[in-house]
Formats: structure tokens, sequence, C-alpha cells
């Protein structure tokens, strides 16, 4: 059954409320679509020092975390 819109909202909120702040290096939490599915997206201003982890799933929806630097307003 594909993950709908509803479901990566949720866990979206879920991933901002215990992951945002506590894990410095986090500066974007998304929801991308990947086929029929959503996906959480975190992004990163550096990698993740050893042994900081993010979740794989968030309330069974898939999590994608990519680097991606620091973000500046244009």
């Amino acid at each position: 059954m594909p993950i709908t819109l509803d479901q990566a909202r949720s866990a979206k909120n879920d991933a901002l409320a215990t992951l945002y702040g506590v894990i410095p290096e986090i500066n974007g939490v998304g929801i991308t679509k990947v086929g029929d599915d959503y996906t959480i997206s975190i992004s990163l201003v550096a990698p993740l020092p050893p042994g900081v982890t993010i979740p794989s799933h968030i309330d069974g929806v898939p999590v994608v975390v990519k680097v991606v630097g620091p973000i500046r307003a244009l």
C-alpha cells in the first residue's frame, strides 16, 4: 500500500519534533514523492558525526537523508 501524503505530513511533524534542533547538522525537513509513495527528506549541512544516526523510517514512512551544505537566502 503506498504511503499517503497525510502519512508523510504526520511523519514530517514527528521528525521535526524529535530530530530538528537535536541534531545540529539538520538544516531542513521536507516531503518528497518517489514513484507512488511519499518520503521524508532530511537535508544536512554536513555529514553526521560518528555514532549519530537518523532512522531509516519514521512512523513507517521512508526517510531519505542528503548532505546539501548550508542553505542561504539569495
